[in-house]
């Protein structure tokens, strides 16, 4: 992990550096800096992921009505279609961890594909299930079997396309595997990503 870290820093790093030298707008450096705080911020996130997430604070809630409260944050209402469930559905959750697993898999959704987004909430066989599945430019088969691990990355273009550091989905697992959960990620290249969310519902 520290060998990604130092070589994520070093990018934007040198680009600054470089961009002082040359006297490069003020744009392009805040650029690099914004990028650097992204990181940073992840590997914060990252840390309490392993240090706290395993302690989670669970309450009976409504897990669809967090779900929607969390789709209603973002602008691209258009793309995002929720079918809400004819009920609520309920099960122990710590609301303020799993909005982060929320957003994290809706950022992904949105980040890679240019097309609607379909996310559902159902009641299946006493488990709460939740699905968010784009149409976007997938994950190769031989790279699912890395995606939870810190700083692993399918797409191995730049972070600064994709705003990402291959933390997001490694933070989710460690909170759904919190919750006694479980997070599954289907995709095929250029076809698509599916993440499915199971939890016990009451």
């Amino acid at each position: 992990m520290l060998i990604d870290v130092s070589h994520e820093l070093r990018s934007p790093l040198t680009r600054i550096k470089l961009g002082l030298e040359v006297g490069s707008s003020k744009e392009k450096i805040e650029e690099d800096v914004i990028e650097m705080e992204r990181m940073i911020t992840g590997l914060l996130e990252n840390y309490r992921a392993d240090s706290g997430y395993a302690h989670i604070k669970p309450e009976k809630a409504d897990i669809a009505e967090l779900l929607e409260e969390t789709i209603s944050e973002y602008d691209e209402q258009e793309r995002l279609k929720f079918t809400k469930p004819a009920k609520e559905i309920y099960a122990n959750i710590d609301m303020d961890k799993l909005q982060v697993v929320f957003r994290n898999l809706i950022d992904n959704a949105l980040k890679y594909s240019q097309k609607e987004i379909y996310i559902s909430a159902e009641e299946k066989n006493k488990e709460a299930v939740i699905t968010i599945k784009d149409s976007g430019i997938g994950i190769a088969e031989a790279d699912l079997k890395n995606i939870f691990e810190p700083f692993y990355r399918a797409d191995r273009s730049r972070s600064r396309r994709t705003g990402g550091f291959g933390l997001g989905l490694s933070i989710c697992k460690k909170i759904i595997d919190a919750h006694k959960g479980e997070l599954i990620i289907k995709s095929k290249l250029n076809e698509g990503t599916e993440a499915v969310l199971k939890f016990k519902a009451n």
